[in-house]
């Protein structure tokens, strides 16, 4: 039988302070700019990054 682990989910939120000149928009496409409040947690995807078409 295997070992059944608990899942652990990290959520983390914070403030835009720069950008990278080819950072534009958020995963879903939205605009980002300085001093927009932004948040991410693990067990969202986007579908997209290397780690959502890769890593699982």
């Amino acid at each position: 039988m295997a070992e059944h682990l608990p899942r652990v989910e990290i959520t983390a939120m914070g403030t835009i302070h720069e950008l990278a000149d080819t950072t534009t928009c958020d995963a879903l496409g939205r605009p980002l700019s300085a001093d927009d409040t932004v948040m991410w947690a693990s067990s969202i995807a986007c579908g997209r990054c290397h780690y959502c078409q890769d890593l699982r």
